[in-house]
């Protein structure tokens, strides 16, 4: 790699191409100003060739505790969760420590792009909201930091969320997404009956989190209200309600899936290859939860989410790993709106953001997608904020102890 602070070149690197012969190749890359100006097949040079996906997304980022009890079910998560936010207030440099911690490791994994939720109750007050807008205001250089302020009533008992209208007259937070959507967007549970004046181009909610059949699916309300704008001229080109869990769905059908805390709560989601492969479903993948009650197991790395995949699908196919991949990198970015117009596939393209994760140790998506490698260098606007190595040692099989 080599560069300076308008321009960036990435040398002899594998693209991640359907056709076997172009994916074979190595291409040199070149960035100027933050995007993919050329892209042209090396020379016989064979130096250091790695794969180059797009940047992975975190599409949700949630850090609400550490260190706490792991749960047996989902309302001991509830409980220990809510034990541990008491101290958020209180603790502020702990609670930024945390942060700064979650989104540095994100970083180092190749993540460029992240959706970050942050709890408003009346338990943590705006402890989280104010935290998240300073981490997002410091690493604006590294990532860009989208903050769902999230106040759900079914994970708050006692005492009850911060009503909305306390949130838009504080005058130290941004306004709602409408006004400021490169600020914040709003996550909650879709109401059952509303106005269609109410704008709705930068809703997250987080629904159908149960498996029971007896359950109603929230994900019809949600597709009611949203036929309701489009018909009200309430809808803009580019706009997008992103959908969170959505484990009652895979009640309709014989899917399952991920994320992790789908499957730790829950032991089951959606079957992103299947969904893809049979109803050409673009289906994002997140890391949701990490290090607290509701996934007290799993690193912050979205490549990791692929071998899971992988394994809990029986997804092993190029095809599926093309899938998986996606799912963590352009499908997470469309879903949180953060894509470019006509940026869909992992192939970059001339004018595409240059926006990559470098995978040293991997020549395939294939490889990429079973066995993602530690080894990797993050790309930002063009320009190199994060390389992460690994060190190994072995005794000598001959030495003598």
């Amino acid at each position: 790699m080599e560069g300076n602070s308008n321009d960036f070149v990435i040398r002899n690197v594998h693209l991640p191409y359907d056709d076997a012969d172009a994916a074979s190749q190595l291409y040199n890359v070149h960035c100027a100003d933050g995007i993919v100006r050329t892209i042209e097949r090396a020379g016989t040079s064979q130096s250091s060739p790695v794969l180059e996906p797009p940047s992975d997304t975190t599409a949700e980022v949630d850090a609400r505790g550490r260190g706490i009890l792991l749960p047996a079910d989902f309302s001991e998560a509830l409980r220990v969760t809510a034990k541990a936010k008491q101290n958020f207030p209180s603790n502020p440099d702990d609670l930024y420590e945390r942060g700064k911690k979650l989104i540095t490791q994100s970083i180092e994994c190749g993540v460029t792009t992240m959706r970050a939720h942050v709890e408003v109750d009346s338990t943590v007050h705006f402890a989280c909201l104010d935290t998240g807008l300073r981490l997002k205001t410091e690493f604006e250089p590294l990532c860009s930091i989208q903050l769902a302020g999230e106040s759900p009533p079914r994970l708050t008992h006692s005492p009850s969320p911060i009503p909305p209208h306390s949130i838009r007259a504080r005058p130290a937070i941004p306004l709602p997404a409408s006004e400021h959507p490169d600020q914040t967007t709003s996550s909650c549970a879709p109401p059952r009956k509303g106005p269609a004046s109410q704008p709705w181009d930068r809703r997250h909610f987080h629904l159908d989190y149960t498996l029971d059949p007896a359950a109603e699916p929230l994900i019809w309300t949600v597709l009611a209200q949203l036929r309701a704008h489009v018909h009200a001229g309430r809808w803009r080109t580019g706009a997008r309600v992103c959908i969170g869990h959505a484990t009652r769905l895979t009640l309709f059908t014989q899917a399952m899936g991920l994320p992790p805390s789908d499957m730790y709560m829950m032991a089951g989601t959606l079957d992103v290859p299947r969904l893809a492969r049979e109803h050409g479903l673009r289906v994002a993948m997140a890391v949701n939860n990490v290090g607290n009650a509701f996934t007290p197991h799993g690193p912050v790395d979205p490549l990791a989410l692929c071998p899971l995949g992988v394994a809990l699908f029986r997804a092993g196919t190029k095809a599926d790993c093309r899938s998986l991949l996606e799912a963590i990198t352009v499908n997470a970015r469309l879903a949180i709106g953060e894509a470019r117009d006509g940026e869909r596939g992992l192939v970059p393209a001339p004018g595409d953001p240059a926006d990559f994760v470098l995978l040293h140790d991997n020549d395939s998506l294939h490889s990429a997608a079973l066995s993602p490698s530690f080894t990797r260098s993050t790309i930002r606007r063009g320009a190199l904020v994060s390389r992460r190595s690994e060190q190994k040692w072995m005794r000598h099989a001959t030495t003598t102890i």
